[in-house]
């Protein structure tokens, strides 16, 4: 997928493209009477609190829709994600099912997600993205949504680093974000919710400091090149 890819609020500007996937009958019955009659119900919804739909689109083009609904009582429990058929296997529903999970556990502050796949492709979407198959839903939770989130950068993480990491999230600190590939290739990234709660020896090889910048962080533990940080 490229990067120029973005989802954003689903709004009557993007009526006209919603029309042009009515002949596809997996996006048929999502349409009803029409982009426009779409973009109404996705509005009253997202003003009601219980369901938020958004453009998939790339480099201003749309190539799908997707949708965060059934919200209510601490969870969601629709997922919807369509992707036009000249558009698919570029990684955009996985993408856009990433963001949905974002908005989901980050900014609505939900425990959990449910959903039933459309599609064996679909399912597999959702897989990647955490969800685990119960009952003929899919669900998943924050704190499994965070570990398939972290899951590649622990992997990667300096074992002296991942040391420091494991003894702080048995004391109750927790992840807060991660990456790869910043600020150098190779590098990893992890930062910390909350500041360090227990005494660390600093082991041979790693660094300690105390940047004290409050546009980043407090203190970190880090190591050489490429460089790998343990920060809150």
């Amino acid at each position: 997928m490229k990067r120029t890819a973005g989802v954003y609020m689903l709004l009557v500007k993007h009526a006209a493209d919603l029309d042009a996937f009515r002949t596809d009958p997996a996006f048929a019955p999502h349409l009803g009477k029409g982009g426009a009659d779409l973009v109404a119900r996705e509005t009253a919804g997202r003003e009601a609190g219980t369901s938020f739909a958004f453009a998939i689109e790339d480099k201003g083009v749309v190539v799908g829709l997707c949708r965060l609904g059934g919200i209510g009582k601490g969870a969601a429990r629709e997922v919807l994600v369509y992707v036009a058929p000249g558009s698919r296997g570029k990684g955009y529903a996985s993408f856009a099912v990433g963001m949905l999970l974002d908005l989901a556990f980050r900014n609505l502050s939900l425990a959990e997600v449910r959903t039933r796949a459309a599609d064996e492709a679909t399912a597999r979407v959702l897989a990647g993205c955490g969800f685990v198959e119960e009952a003929g839903e899919h669900a998943v939770t924050k704190e499994r949504w965070r570990e398939t989130l972290d899951a590649p950068a622990l992997g990667k993480l300096h074992p002296a680093l991942r040391s420091i990491l494991d003894a702080e999230r048995a004391a109750g600190n927790e992840i807060a974000e991660s990456s790869l590939g910043w600020p150098e290739p190779g590098s990893v990234f992890v930062r910390l919710k909350h500041p360090f709660r227990a005494a660390h020896a600093v082991p041979e090889g790693v660094t300690y400091a105390e940047p004290g910048d409050p546009h980043w962080w407090k203190a970190e533990y880090s190591t050489g090149s490429p460089r790998h940080t343990l920060a809150h």
